[in-house]
C-alpha cells in the first residue's frame, strides 16, 4: 500500500526566550513525548510510514505546505494551547483531508468535559487520552485500513480515543490493566529520533518509569488510570544515559520526568549512573521530582 505520512509536533513558542532559561540556550526539552509515539510507530509500521517530528511552529507549517501529511499529531499543554489552535485551524482550512490528533495532559478527564473540549475545537479529529503509544498505533492502523475519518460504530476498537462523528461524541475507555509493557516501546534516544533535537541544544528529558501510586489532585500523574508504577528496564535506562552523554556532552542540564524519583530501590543505582556519566560531560544540573515517602 501507500506510505503513510505522519507528522508529530510538540510545539513551543520560540520567538523570544522564556524566563526559565536553564541551559542559556533554548529553555525547553527534547520532544520525548512524540519521540516515544514515533519510535513505537516505526517499530510497528517500519517503512510503511514516513515520520517527522517537530518542535517549532514555522518548521511544521513549512513542511505541511510543501509536503502535506496524512496524519498530524500535536501535544497539548498549557504553554502550547494557542499555538496548536492557530496551526490546527490553518491545517483544517487548507488541508481538510489531514487527520488531526491531539494528546497530552491539559484536558479534563470526564466524558462531558472531553466532549466540551472537542466541540470548542472543531479542528481536532481525535483526542488520545492518557498514555499514547498503544491507542495511537491502533489509530494509525485504523486509518491505514479505513482512511482518515473516524466512524462512530468503530469506537469500540479505538480504546482511549475520543472523537465526534456526525455531531455525536464517542469514547471507549480502556483500563490501566490493559496498558502495554513499557519495554515494548522502543527508546526515542536509542532509535536516533532525538538526535536532531540534542544537536540543537534542547534539554535531554528522561523517563525511567511511568505512573504514580499517589493521587494528588494538583498533578497530572495523580489520576487513577496511572496508579501503577511501571518501570523501563535498567539496561535501557543506562543505555539512554550513556547515549545522551556521548551525543550531547555539552548539555548543562538533564531533566527526569519520573513522578517520584527515589520511590524504587533501583533509583539509587540510576543516581550513581548519572554521577558516573557526569565525569565525561559538562552536565551541572539534574532536575528530578522526589518521591513523597521513600527509601532512605
Amino acid at each position: 500500500g501507500r506510505i503513510m505520512k505522519v507528522y508529530l509536533a510538540d510545539l513551543i513558542h520560540n520567538v523570544a526566550p522564556g524566563g526559565n532559561v536553564i541551559t542559556g540556550n533554548l529553555d525547553s526539552t527534547v520532544p520525548l513525548n512524540i519521540g516515544s509515539l514515533g519510535a513505537y510507530a516505526k517499530k510497528v509500521f517500519g517503512d510503511e510510514i514516513e515520520l517527522r517530528l517537530f518542535k517549532f511552529g514555522k518548521e511544521l507549517l513549512d513542511a505541511i505546505d510543501s509536503d502535506t501529511p496524512d496524519v498530524l499529531g500535536v501535544s497539548n499543554y498549557a504553554w502550547n494551547a494557542e499555538l496548536n489552535t492557530v496551526i490546527g485551524g490553518y491545517v483544517k482550512r487548507h488541508y481538510p483531508g489531514v487527520l488531526t490528533v491531539m494528546g497530552g495532559p491539559a484536558i479534563r478527564t470526564t466524558s462531558e468535559d472531553i466532549e466540551e473540549f472537542l466541540r470548542a475545537r472543531e479542528w481536532i479529529d481525535a483526542y488520545v487520552m492518557y498514555e499514547g503509544e498503544g491507542p495511537f498505533i491502533d489509530l494509525l492502523e485504523y486509518v491505514a485500513k479505513n482512511g482518515p475519518r473516524l466512524v462512530g460504530k468503530d469506537s469500540s476498537q479505538l480504546g482511549n480515543i475520543c472523537y465526534m462523528d456526525d455531531g455525536e461524541f464517542f469514547y471507549s475507555a480502556i483500563s490501566a490493566t490493559q496498558l502495554r509493557n513499557p519495554d515494548d516501546f522502543p527508546s526515542p534516544y536509542l532509535t536516533g529520533l532525538m538526535d536532531e533535537f540534542l544537536d540543537q541544544g534542547l534539554i535531554p528529558l528522561f523517563e525511567t518509569n511511568r505512573g504514580c501510586p499517589f493521587s494528588c489532585t494538583f498533578c497530572d500523574w495523580g489520576i487513577s488510570s496511572m496508579n501503577k508504577v511501571r518501570r523501563f528496564s535498567l539496561d535501557r535506562v543506562f543505555a539512554e544515559l550513556e547515549y545522551v552523554a556521548t551525543r550531547a556532552p555539552q548539555s548543562p542540564a538533564w531533566i527526569f520526568a519520573d513522578a517520584n524519583f527515589g520511590i524504587l530501590k533501583r533509583d539509587v543505582d540510576i543516581a550513581r549512573k548519572i554521577k558516573e556519566v557526569r565525569q565525561t560531560t559538562k552536565l551541572q544540573t539534574v532536575i528530578t521530582w522526589d518521591s513523597k515517602n521513600t527509601y532512605e
